[in-house]
């Protein structure tokens, strides 16, 4: 497509130089290369060629399963591919280390953790004063 309008311009400036008769130029260069549906029409036909068509369903306990397996393959050959399921299933690791004083009402615990297998990050958590020790990871919804 980048050939022909190449092509194009250096006929119509071939045109000019050669003294061609006036209007000659605006008639090349009006004469339409593009339609107006080809980028349209290129559009559909990927889609068409590369997604594939929804499956019948003939009822909700079927629409269910076929919903649950198509989730599951998103999750397995898009979100978790190459290196996330090792990332995924890691046990990540915490180290405590220092307390500090914080403000009135709170302490600051020092923390490391391990983000992913081999990447560590540091972080500080502010406690309330006479909080139980695992009251912020409880309303997370973890206890350990």
């Amino acid at each position: 497509m980048k050939w022909l309008l190449l092509l194009t311009s250096f006929a119509a400036l071939a045109t000019v130089r050669l003294g061609a008769a006036p209007g000659a130029v605006e008639s090349v260069l009006a004469r339409e290369l593009i339609g107006p549906r080809l980028a349209q029409a290129e559009v559909e036909n990927y889609v068409e060629n590369h997604v594939p068509l929804m499956p019948a369903v003939k009822s909700a306990a079927e629409w269910d399963k076929l919903a649950a397996r198509m989730r599951a393959d998103v999750l397995n050959f898009v979100a978790y591919r190459g290196e996330a399921p090792q990332w995924r299933d890691a046990a990540g690791k915490v180290e405590w280390l220092d307390t500090i004083e914080g403000g009135p009402g709170y302490g600051i615990r020092k923390l490391r953790y391990e983000v992913l297998p081999g990447m560590w990050t540091c972080a500080l958590l502010y406690v309330p004063a006479g909080a139980s020790r695992f009251l912020a990871a409880q309303r997370e919804g973890r206890t350990n």
